[in-house]
């Protein structure tokens, strides 16, 4: 059975309560690596995610299919 996902779900309210955590982020299917979900920009609706100082992912919050709490991989 397949579940549809609103695109907007992610694009408001949705987000917040992971700002400032590690997640894991799905985009169109792809499970990014863990990273620092850092910044939220409503007016433009870029998230951005933070996985590494030379690994930074903008992504556009219509295109996010889910977002999970993850561990640091230095456990901290």
């Amino acid at each position: 059975m397949s579940h549809y996902v609103d695109p907007a779900c992610f694009c408001g309210k949705g987000l917040r309560p992971f700002l400032g955590r590690t997640v894991i982020v799905t985009v169109n299917g792809t499970a990014l690596p863990a990273g620092l979900l850092a910044c939220f920009d409503e007016r433009t609706g870029i998230v951005t995610l933070v996985i590494s100082l030379t690994d930074v992912r903008y992504i556009c919050c219509g295109n996010i299919r889910s977002i999970q709490p993850a561990t640091p991989a230095n456990g901290g």
